[in-house]
């Protein structure tokens, strides 16, 4: 049975993207097989959401913490791993460390954008056994600030397949997903459902919670807009799966954004933006397309070319058939198994 310890030492107790990875991946690799031990932060994300798992708890406050380096250095030598796992930037040296001394096999995943310090590439993750990017976009950028190309590899998140049958009815559900806050487009979100409203089949959905919730809760009704908020949910899936076109908007970068996995997973059409990972589960035309998240000319054609029917169930289900091949949980732990037998 391989056996892997799994860093998860950052403090946070709140959701989050890095945090839902682990939960999702120690799961998922738990089903395969694997044996895996954690050392993680006493009451995190993490440590709530995982069950009937070995632990050791400790805290990395910043990189080489001494205290949390000799707590999984312990750790680590009594339970003889065959592979270590840092999840969080500031378990790297670490983990390298730790690996260095026990003669393990060490693997790094990365979910941020903007490495700040070039010697982290070089000296750190370069020396790794294998990192894992979020995206291939992401590896292009590690590559650029020197990681050693037969280091990286793209491993997309873990989402589970979702259902793909739509409701066949006259309305349109286009479905926003995420923090409801200037930098994802909430705000181009609505000026869109306001520019629809002569279109009265459209239907609006926000699914999540931010900073700007009251106010665009405020615009809508000033509006009389055919938006629905939600608020935060735990369980999203059925907002999906209602949903015909789901929309992504964000302004930044992003290396990948789980929504729009998430789409494809339930075979919603995407209108996404030109920005970060997006582009790698979007084949335009296809299943949606690619916009300059604050063009609204832009965003409402494309949302209104799928009032044909016809085209907007072909990219239903395009967007499933391109889950299925590049995004599936079985891929995805496919590709991850036979990374580590090949490592051991």
């Amino acid at each position: 049975m391989k056996k892997i310890l799994w860093l998860a030492t950052n403090e946070n107790p709140n959701f989050g993207g890095i945090e839902l990875h682990s939960v999702t991946f120690i799961k998922a690799i738990k089903q395969r097989g694997f044996d895996v031990s954690l050392c993680l932060s006493k009451g995190n994300y993490v440590d709530k959401n995982t069950h009937e798992i070995e632990k050791c708890y400790t805290t990395t406050r910043y990189s080489l913490d001494l205290k949390a380096f000799r707590k999984i250095y312990e750790f680590a030598k009594k339970i003889n791993p065959d592979v270590i796992v840092a999840n969080n930037a500031k378990e790297y040296e670490i983990a390298l460390v730790v690996s260095r001394f026990l003669r393990k096999k060490v693997i790094a995943f990365r979910h941020m954008e903007n490495l700040k310090n070039p010697l982290v590439a070089r000296l750190i993750l370069s020396n790794m056994d294998i990192v894992y990017t979020v995206s291939e976009k992401l590896r292009q950028e590690l590559l650029s600030k020197g990681v050693k190309e037969d280091k990286l590899r793209v491993l997309y998140n873990i989402v589970e397949e979702g259902n793909p049958k739509k409701q066949n009815t006259d309305n349109i559900k286009v479905l926003f997903v995420g923090k409801v806050i200037e930098a994802k487009g909430i705000w181009e979100f609505l000026h869109l459902a306001k520019e629809l409203k002569p279109y009265k089949e459209f239907e609006f959905y926000v699914v999540g919670d931010g900073q700007e919730l009251m106010k665009a809760k405020a615009f809508s009704e000033e509006n009389g807009l055919n938006v629905n908020f939600a608020g935060f949910q735990k369980d999203v899936y059925p907002y999906y799966q209602a949903a015909d076109i789901v929309l992504i908007l964000s302004k930044y970068d992003e290396a990948m954004t789980r929504v729009v996995i998430e789409a494809l997973a339930n075979g919603c059409a995407v209108v996404g933006s030109i920005v970060g990972g997006i582009k790698e589960a979007i084949e335009e035309g296809k299943n949606g397309f690619l916009v300059n998240p604050t063009n609204i000319k832009a965003i409402k054609d494309a949302v209104l070319s799928f009032r044909d029917k016809n085209k907007l169930l072909e990219a239903q289900k395009y967007s499933y058939e391109i889950y299925k091949r590049k995004f599936s949980k079985e891929a995805i732990l496919n590709k991850f198994e036979k990374d580590i037998l090949n490592l051991i």
